[in-house]
């Protein structure tokens, strides 16, 4: 869908495009916005706008895998990006919750509806969604998003302590060869 716009971004599963799996074919459900992508990663696990007409996407797993964890993976085709929050508007059939799992070691669980900020998924290239099979009816077990915040201008590194030791170390050394060379000057 067109360039993705800089900075922070809500994705509102009403303004991008789904390709949606239809019947048992081996594919994988996508939604694609402002450069973002979210695919589903277990076979026959489904992706649906208006799930249950409770929210705009709907993340469950279908009746070919009734008792299998559902996993969903968040990616941007301009590489890294912060993920600073999700909101849920409701879990499906018996499921409790939602782990979040991101590429820089960041994890969250969530299990509560409404917006949750995400702040330890900086500068990360994917977020794994994973929400564990809980034992209900097979086949029905989801998550409802209303929407996510995501910025595909991510949050630099910092620096190493090391590093910044030789930038200060590199100033200093620039700053006394200035003096010393104004010193000459003046003294001749």
């Amino acid at each position: 869908m067109g360039d993705a716009a800089a900075g922070p971004v809500t994705l509102d599963f009403s303004s991008g495009a789904y390709a949606i799996e239809q019947g048992t074919t081996f594919e994988f459900d996508t939604y694609n916005q402002s450069g973002f992508k979210l695919t589903v990663i277990t076979p026959f696990n489904h992706i649906d706008p208006n799930y249950l007409l409770a929210g705009p996407l709907g993340f469950h797993n279908g009746p070919f895998n009734p008792t299998e964890d559902n996993d969903l993976i968040l990616t941007f085709s301009g590489g890294a990006f912060d993920f600073d929050g999700l909101d849920i508007a409701a879990f499906d059939s018996g499921a409790s919750g939602i782990d979040l799992f991101g590429s820089n070691g960041a994890s969250a669980a969530i299990s509560s509806v409404g917006f949750t900020a995400t702040p330890g998924f900086s500068n990360v290239t994917f977020v794994r969604f994973s929400m564990p099979f809980a034992g209900a009816a097979p086949g029905v077990e989801g998550v409802i998003f209303n929407s996510m915040l995501v910025d595909n201008e991510p949050t630099g590194e910092v620096p190493e302590p090391s590093s910044m030791i030789l930038f200060t170390l590199g100033a200093l050394g620039c700053a006394g060869a200035a003096r010393r060379r104004r010193n000459l000057e003046n003294a001749a």
